[in-house]
């Protein structure tokens, strides 16, 4: 065993100096990155990978899903030594073709053993003569971007490292790629008015479908089944068992506006008819109820906690309790808003059309302390961490504000960002340019990612270090953890984040004489 591991550090070693070699004579090359990372230090940002959309020359992304599995928690493993860094997943493939994970002969100690070596000779190649290598490991949810062009190709790119899993091709080239929707087993992608369903572990195709009338925006998946949206406003069911021979609709007045929100119970679309219709996920034959705004509902809802979050462009804010079919509270902004809310610890966060910002807490609506007055010029926002909410201005600059006064911490320039991938389930921003180059941003301060809870907090992230400081010729795997104390064991400090809790019965909502609902005197639950 050892034998080969010399061998293949050997291996390795070659390549490494042959192409440090190469690289030290001039390279011309395009300058593709996203954003400056010398820049975005400033704002307490540092690009953790870079990737690409494998677009080619005249391609360009025209969607993109992240899905988080909290059912599949990953470990991954980062190597430092010195300025250097690498991190894989246990997912990774050896050189046998094998998950580093399940290979017994060849596995991630073995692995890890490797590259110390490796990188043991670069430092000492760089005139660091007694190199000291760290080796860290966490496990985290399984996050995947699944990214769409407009010729039909589909990339499955994991969140936390950048390494694309899989590539592929559907539909026609020629025809409009529409969107991308994903699900721990499946993907769903529309390349004219045709759905395609991929198997979400390897890209292969499952089935294709034609949908029924031309397609409005990108589809949704559930367990069971796939949710497109139509220009007619309907909604057409596909069923995964059946291999969408035999669909179904939901019927729906106008046309339909983005993408399905899918939850444990319902799922629901929006139209510019200013209807946000909902409908049992289960055994549902036709619409529940609706909420009808004065204008359109361009944007998609946001859901937490059996509470809905609608936007309209009749300048109001909708809080919906998902069960009862009510409004629990209402709120203006003074103009439309075409973006979708945010909720972040607690509160909701909102830009209107005239790029204001409010926070509201998410309990009544009111408007939070040290927030009386919304923060100017806000154009869109990007993501939070901790502590801190990272918004565009409206001339494109990111700012890092302070989530509890709304107070400016720093403004920086933000590249040449052509798309930002909504994420508020971690504190990761996704962005990309024209030419198809993606990052990943955090916090400098923040190297594993941190999620935010459904439950209107924090869900914490298992970290456990395998060694404080490493020396080269050390085993990395021994003892790891070391004298820490495990968080989520029975009595610990934190709750186990990926342990299923019973949630509570919601209160009964007060009703008003302004309720803008049919139906919303249900007392009860219609998707029982």
């Amino acid at each position: 065993m050892r034998s080969m591991i010399r061998e293949i550090a050997s291996t390795t070693m070659i390549v490494c100096l042959a192409a440090t070699a190469v690289q030290a004579a001039p390279v011309v090359q395009a300058n593709d990155s996203v954003v400056s990372n010398a820049i975005i230090h400033r704002a307490g940002l540092q690009v953790e990978w870079s990737t690409h959309s494998g677009t080619g020359t005249r391609g360009k992304i025209v969607d993109w899903h992240l899905y988080v599995d909290e059912n599949k928690p990953t470990t991954y493993y980062t190597i430092t030594a010195g300025e250097l860094k690498e991190k894989f997943s246990e997912n990774k493939l050896n050189p046998f073709g094998k998950p580093y994970s399940q290979d017994e002969s060849y596995g991630v100690a073995e692995y890890i053993d490797v590259r110390k070596m490796v990188l043991a000779k670069e430092l000492e190649y760089l005139g660091e003569e007694k190199p000291t290598i760290k080796v860290d490991q966490y496990s985290l949810p399984e996050s995947t971007i699944y990214l769409l062009t407009n010729n039909g190709a589909v990339s499955a790119i994991d969140a936390d490292t950048g390494r694309v899993k899989w590539r592929n091709q559907v539909g026609d080239p020629l025809l409009k790629s529409v969107g991308v929707g994903a699900d721990n087993a499946h993907v769903a992608v529309i390349n004219g008015s045709r759905l395609y369903c991929l198997k979400a572990d390897n890209g292969k195709l499952m089935f294709s479908g034609q949908c029924r009338h031309a397609v409005a925006a990108a589809p949704t998946i559930s367990e069971e089944k796939i949710y497109v949206p139509l220009v007619n406003g309907r909604l057409e069911v596909f069923k995964i068992g059946d291999r969408g021979v035999n669909t179904t609709s939901f019927a729906a007045l106008g046309a339909s506006t983005s993408r399905p929100l899918v939850t444990e119970k319902t799922v629901s679309w929006s139209t510019d008819r200013g209807l946000m219709n909902v409908a049992a996920k289960y055994d549902g034959k036709s619409v529940a109820y609706q909420l009808r705004a004065d204008d359109a509902i361009v944007a998609r809802p946001v859901h937490q906690s059996g509470m809905f979050y609608v936007t309209s462009l009749d300048g109001f804010v909708y809080a919906v309790d998902e069960d009862q079919g009510s409004v629990k509270w209402q709120v203006s902004t003074g103009a439309g808003i075409s973006q979708s809310a945010q909720v972040f610890g607690g509160f909701v966060y909102v830009v209107n059309d005239n790029n204001e910002l409010f926070k509201l807490d998410v309990k009544n609506g009111a408007t939070a302390p040290g927030w009386e007055q919304p923060q100017q010029n806000i154009g869109q926002i990007v993501g939070a961490g901790k502590k801190d909410i990272f918004v565009l201005d409206k001339i494109g600059n990111l700012k890092a504000l302070n989530q509890n006064s709304g107070s400016v911490l720093s403004s920086v320039s933000f590249g040449s960002v052509d798309r930002i991938l909504s994420n508020a389930q971690s504190d990761r921003l996704f962005v990309a340019n024209r030419q198809g180059m993606i990052q990943c941003i955090r916090e400098v301060s923040s190297p594993v990612p941190f999620f935010h809870s459904g439950d209107f907090g924090a869900v914490a992230v298992d970290m456990k270090k395998a060694s404080g400081g490493v020396d080269a010729g050390e085993k990395p795997m021994e003892d790891a953890g070391g004298d820490l104390e495990d968080p989520f064991k029975a009595g610990g400090a934190l709750d186990d984040p990926f342990a299923s809790t019973p949630k509570a019965e919601p209160a009964a909502p007060a009703k008003t004489e302004d309720d803008p609902f049919g139906g919303s005197d249900l007392e009860d639950d219609p998707f029982k």
